[in-house]
């Protein structure tokens, strides 16, 4: 009895112990490292808010990814779990000539638990080697992501109206991989129907677009008016006036980085957009396999 009572009495002195020294440590640990990358600043932050597509280059597979509230175009944050301690992440971006200057820091709290605050003697070092490796997966994925290629973004005066078929329709987001082939086969079924022949591209307007819903307006471009047009397919046109345009070659996946540079030329240039942007296929995936040579004008009407 004595032996346990004597047992009992150095652990709680252990207890006390550690308790005491904790109390002279660090409360949290910081780490911070930077690293550049050669691409653009769109593209990365798309590969950072991606939370899906983080496992593709993150070396930590047993850490958890949740979005933090101050997100922009020049930062990430992330709250993570680093063992049982509460971690925030913030990741800003600098752009720099030709390449992105990428700065990550991790902070990670441990709160009043002594044992915690013990363990955190030995994670900085951890914590660092764990950072480097994972700022040297992210470049090397980044950058050997298959590049696109955007043309000059200018403004063009549209002197003649472009007459169209279209079809107009609201969908969910889960719809969108699929709409643009029907509404297309739809259209082209009714203009065997009337023996209408255009070779040129289609088209398509995106009128509305959220995180659920997209009012989406697909067409086919004709080389002039016709007579013929139902409740459900409609003849419309793009109206005489000016247009922001920029060529997108690549993949349809990455068309918003030709979005964000128009978007920037926009701001610059101090334009007022007075309607939704329109696109035109100009290569046909099914004649061209390779997707670097995918064609895509984009247009925003502006004053």
């Amino acid at each position: 009895m004595n032996y346990i009572k004597r047992l009992t009495f150095v652990v709680a002195i252990l207890f006390l112990l550690v308790f005491l020294v904790s109390l002279f440590l660090p409360s949290s640990v910081k780490v911070e490292q930077s690293i550049l990358i050669k691409t653009k600043p769109e593209l990365l932050l798309k590969q950072l808010i991606n939370l899906e597509n983080i496992v593709k280059w993150s070396v930590w597979i047993d850490k958890n990814y949740t979005l933090g509230n101050n997100e922009t175009k020049q930062a990430v944050e992330y709250n993570t779990d680093i063992g049982d301690n509460e971690t925030k992440e913030i990741l800003s971006l600098n752009e720099l000539e030709s390449e992105v200057e990428l700065k990550w820091k991790i902070e990670s709290s441990f709160g009043f638990n002594p044992f915690a605050k013990f363990r955190g003697l030995f994670v900085e070092e951890l914590l660092m080697k764990n950072l480097e490796e994972e700022l040297i997966s992210l470049k090397n994925y980044t950058e050997n992501l298959p590049q696109i290629n955007s043309g000059k973004v200018s403004k063009q005066f549209l002197a003649e109206k472009q007459w169209y078929f279209s079809i107009r329709d609201t969908v969910n987001q889960m719809e969108m991989s699929n709409i643009h082939g029907k509404l297309y086969a739809e259209i082209n079924e009714f203009m065997d129907q009337y023996n209408v022949v255009s070779d040129l591209a289609p088209l398509v307007i995106y009128h509305y677009w959220s995180d659920t819903i997209v009012d989406i307006e697909a067409g086919i471009q004709l080389k002039d008016s016709v007579g013929v047009f139902t409740d459900r397919v409609n003849l419309n046109y793009i109206p005489v006036g000016n247009y922001v345009t920029a060529t997108h070659y690549g993949v349809y996946e990455r068309i918003p980085e030709t979005y964000f540079s128009i978007n920037e030329w926009m701001r610059k240039n101090e334009v007022q957009v007075i309607g939704p942007p329109w696109e035109v296929y100009v290569t046909d995936p099914a004649v061209e396999a390779n997707p670097e040579k995918w064609e895509t004008q984009i247009n925003f009407p502006i004053q």
